[in-house]
């Protein structure tokens, strides 16, 4: 993502979801909310992606991939945003 039109480099995810923070703090509890769902559910639904019989299927191993990147954003994104949460306070 970027965080303007005008900008050509593209900012990390931690990085722009820190600058919507610091610009809306209000979303901050929304946002934690969000990324309250359990993991072992992510796990489940992408094991079920990996059954279908397509052209180009989900591959066990790409779903695992997916699940340890997605679960490993989550896991620093709450924390991070539970730090910032704490300072506005």
């Amino acid at each position: 993502m970027r965080w303007s039109l005008e900008e050509e480099k593209r900012l990390p995810l931690i990085e722009g979801v820190n600058r919507y923070c610091d610009r809306h703090p209000e979303i901050i509890p929304i946002l934690v909310d969000r990324l309250s769902w359990e993991e072992d559910s992510l796990g489940k639904l992408l094991r079920h992606l990996t059954k279908f019989a397509i052209q180009s299927p989900l591959t066990s191993e790409r779903a695992d991939f997916i699940y340890k990147l997605t679960c490993y954003r989550k896991r620093l994104l709450l924390s991070n945003l539970k730090r910032m949460g704490n300072e506005v306070h």
